[in-house]
């Protein structure tokens, strides 16, 4: 036999690209001698080892018998296992002679050969039969040489693919069968395929074997990599080529992670990602930070907040200034507040007021809340709007209102709401006509009395009268008592609560705004006290003209009694 050719660079790049994708059971191109094949019966096949045109040791199963009819000789493979296998191929290289290049042999010389396999759970060593092989194809050559090729040493080497399968025990045979021709088996190649590790879509897919037959799909379920989550459940079909179908399903990085490069990293510093998705880490929003890795909300910065209702991109806010420009208007028992928007609205649209009504007294002291019987018109808490009516009012009497500015997150701060204030002092005007009345019906009265009783009867009555009256003053100044007592017990809960908040502020806040709001309600209490002092001069002046009035009637009754008596 001629010589085989060594392997060219397009040869070596196709074996390589199918390497990639195949794991080689058996590859004789690799064994260095005799192959350790049985040869039945022992003149068919002849084992030759030989120098290809590289000059490098080769070996071949060579077999010629061209002249005799009748060929049956068998070339079998030792045991080879699967490891797992469903369906291996047979990558087979030889070389066959032209017939016609053979003078004599016409009627006996072969240009095919058949290709077997037996499969079997142990190595039967050389019990297997004839009979126990199934066949697998039957191999022709596309190219044959001649005597002119043999003359330039020029061989046409052939090679041939065959699927081997379904495979379902641990390993099997091949076996060559030889029915005449001239040929040389340079190498075989027995390998299975498969799809390759990799990831997609965020979702990692081990190594797959394809399927037993060639049109067979394995579904592979992937597994989300490290910091992700199902979306879909990560699917993808290995098919019988060791190659991966379109992938269904996929993995997104958690909240707090983002993909990069097949990956899913940790937000940086001062970035977030709020939910799972595709989205990258986004920058922390106005007012906020974050000082860890994979923040998945950004905090909120000092005398900031979030309300519940905003979503995590939203910007931290704070709560607005107090009112501006605050006007009343008195008529009656009726004022009407009008005020401005706030200034600074915290960076939030949804603003609204509350008014706050109180009740003071003339002489000063603590001021009461106005309790029930007023009426706001439109309402008192939550107004839209800078305008308020209130009626109901008592008549000649110190009020004080206080108009809020809330907004969403005015709730979530430890301070007070900012207020302005204004203090009125209501009229008569607006119920002289029913007051009128009543006078006339007490005036009318008293005329009637007058006419039906006599005069002894008066003086009775008047005692009882001045009784009654003593037995009032007395109770009304019991409870003036206990109201001082009260109003004292409030004073020191109110300076227990400023001090509190005074240190609160002063924590909090810097010493710029302590001194300022000091000035501020040494200012206000300056202003208080100057008020207080004319309320009580005007009391005094008041009580002193009672007085007055008391002896000059005590007085005229010491006269009227002379002159009765």
């Amino acid at each position: 036999m001629p010589k085989v050719p060594g392997s060219t660079a397009s040869d070596l790049l196709k074996m390589d690209f199918s390497l990639a994708f195949a794991v080689n059971l058996l590859d004789t191109s690799k064994i260095i001698g005799d192959w350790g094949w049985l040869i039945y019966p022992s003149h068919g096949w002849d084992s030759i080892n030989e120098m290809d045109e590289a000059f490098q040791p080769i070996h071949t199963y060579q077999v010629c018998n061209v002249m005799t009819a009748n060929q049956n000789n068998w070339l079998r493979t030792s045991w080879i296992q699967r490891h797992g296998a469903h369906r291996v191929y047979a990558e087979i290289r030889f070389t066959l002679r032209d017939c016609n290049s053979m003078p004599g042999v016409l009627g006996t010389c072969k240009e095919t050969f058949n290709l077997h396999y037996l499969q079997s759970d142990r190595d039967l060593g050389s019990t297997a039969r004839e009979s126990q092989f199934v066949k697998i194809d039957t191999i022709a050559a596309d190219e044959s040489f001649t005597n002119v090729d043999l003359g330039v040493r020029r061989l046409k080497l052939n090679t041939e693919v065959r699927g081997v399968g379904p495979l379902t025990k641990r390993g099997f045979y091949l076996a060559f069968q030889d029915i005449g021709a001239c040929i040389a088996i340079v190498s075989l190649r027995v390998y299975y395929k498969k799809c390759p590790a990799m990831v997609r879509n965020l979702a990692a897919f081990s190594e797959a074997v394809t399927g037993a037959d060639s049109s067979s799909l394995v579904e592979v379920r992937g597994e989300c990599v490290s910091h992700s989550e199902e979306r879909d459940t990560p699917k993808m079909y290995c098919s019988a080529e060791g190659e991966w179908l379109v992938p269904i399903g996929k993995c997104v990085c958690s909240a707090g992670y983002e993909e990069r490069k097949d990956a899913c990293l940790a937000c940086p510093v001062g970035f977030y990602k709020s939910s799972p998705g595709d989205q990258l880490c986004a920058r922390c929003p106005p007012n906020s930070y974050s000082d860890t890795l994979a923040a998945q909300v950004c905090r909120c910065e000092n005398t900031f907040f979030r309300a519940a209702q905003d979503p995590p991109s939203a910007a931290c806010t704070r709560p607005p200034s107090a009112p501006t420009n605050l006007l009343s208007s008195v008529n009656g028992t009726t004022v009407t507040l009008d005020w401005a928007p706030p200034l600074d609205k915290g960076g939030r649209r949804d603003v609204s007021y509350n008014v706050i009504c109180h009740r003071c007294p003339w002489g000063g002291g603590h001021c009461e809340s106005c309790g029930p019987g007023i009426r706001f018109l439109p309402q008192q808490m939550n107004l839209a709007q800078g305008s308020l009516s209130v009626s109901n009012l008592l008549a000649h009497t110190n009020y004080s209102f206080s108009v809020e500015a809330v907004n969403g997150v005015s709730d979530l701060s430890y301070e007070s709401p900012r207020f302005v204030a204004v203090n009125i002092t209501t009229n008569q005007a607006g119920n002289k006509k029913k007051e009128r009345k009543k006078e006339r019906k007490k005036e009318r009265k008293k005329e009637r009395k007058k006419g039906r009783e006599g005069e002894g009867e008066k003086e009775r009555k008047k005692k009882e009268r001045g009784r009654e009256k003593g037995r009032k003053e007395r109770e009304k100044r019991g409870r003036e008592g206990e109201k001082e007592r009260k109003r004292k017990k409030e004073r020191k809960k109110e300076k227990r609560k400023k001090e509190r908040k005074k240190k609160e502020r002063r924590r909090e806040g810097g010493r710029k705004e302590g001194r300022k709001e000091r000035e501020k309600k040494r200012e206000g209490g300056r202003k208080r006290k100057k008020e207080r002092k004319k309320e009580r001069k005007k009391e005094r002046k008041k009580e002193r003209k009672k007085e007055r009035k008391k002896e000059r009637k005590k007085r005229e009754r010491k006269k009227e009694r002379k002159t009765l008596f």
